[in-house]
């Protein structure tokens, strides 16, 4: 059996399999945003939607209670 010098050196070997997981990392932070992105119109949507239902429900209450409506 010969005796065959390794391909690559430990330090090689570290550095690809860090790279592999900071890639893994970054293409699941990139998933994320887009995911986060498209919630965010609904979500603004949905907060302006009860800020004006709350602000119509407060204005309605008020003329009420000082016999404006």
């Amino acid at each position: 059996m010969s005796n065959t010098a390794a391909k690559y050196t430990q330090e090689q070997l570290d550095i690809a399999l860090l790279k592999n997981t900071n890639e893994g990392i970054l293409r699941t932070l990139s998933r994320i945003e887009v995911e986060i992105k498209s919630h965010f119109h609904w979500t603004m949507g949905l907060i302006l939607g009860l800020y004006t239902i709350g602000i119509g429900a407060l204005v309605s209450a008020l003329g009420k209670a000082y016999g404006v409506f």
